[in-house]
């Protein structure tokens, strides 16, 4: 059978990001139309992993422009951490970005996520992953947990991301909005944020230089189909 090969001549970043959230809003719609609630759950579950590997897409980016910077090491370091620090404070900005960003990990490292829909409508279901805490190395610091949330006072710190969810009302718990959704509208919604959040991206200056560079060829586009066969 001819070989196929992997199409990189796409021009980027103009139009990378939309080719995966075109995916992301097609299996949305098959999960509309799905009458099996098991299957529209795992579709959305699929659409959600979709999305959210946009914002990775560009923290990548970050992550090469500052190993193309040609500055000394700690200096290409530190510019790798500004520019993940200012993506992420952009994508942040999308709606729903830390409730997909809580669900996406919690799929992937911790049990599936369960489905709100199979709970009644007056359940409250919490889900934390194990959390790990330190009172660090000064005296006299407290790390504790107080009901749900946790406490700390001098070094005392939390190690590692926190995995946690919870389901309200038959829905997920979006706790920066303060209001429980559907996780379908919640990824329509992310999804209908991240052109304002890409042109922000690349405003910023490295960015920016990066991509008007007159002799940079375009990144490898990861979200792009295989091309024709090779002849």
């Amino acid at each position: 059978m001819p070989r196929r090969i992997a199409d990189h001549s796409a021009t980027l970043p103009h139009h990378t990001w939309e080719t995966q959230a075109s995916r992301a809003r097609l299996v949305l719609e098959r999960a509309d139309s799905e009458r099996e609630p098991d299957a529209r759950f795992a579709l959305e579950v699929s659409a959600l992993h979709l999305a959210r590997a946009i914002p990775d897409y560009w923290y990548t980016v970050g992550e090469l422009v500052a190993q193309e910077s040609q500055l000394a090491g700690p200096e290409s370091r530190e510019l790798s951490s500004r520019l993940l620090g200012d993506m992420e404070a952009i994508f942040s900005s999308a709606r729903h970005y830390k409730l997909i960003d809580s669900l996406r990990r919690w799929d992937f490292h911790w049990e599936p996520l369960r489905d709100p829909a199979s709970f009644h409508i007056d359940d409250v279901v919490r889900r934390g992953a194990p959390m790990k805490l330190t009172t660090g190395p000064n005296p006299n610091s407290v790390a504790g947990v107080a009901g749900f949330e946790p406490f700390f006072s001098g070094s005392g710190r939390r190690l590692g991301r926190a995995n946690y969810y919870e389901i309200r009302h038959g829905a997920f718990v979006d706790e920066a909005a303060k209001l429980a959704l559907p996780l379908g509208r919640a990824i329509h919604e992310f999804l209908e944020d991240l052109p304002s959040c890409q042109a922000a991206v690349l405003a910023i200056p490295e960015i920016k230089s990066y991509f008007e560079h007159p002799t940079r060829r375009p990144l490898p586009d990861p979200f792009s189909n295989f091309g024709p066969p090779a002849t």
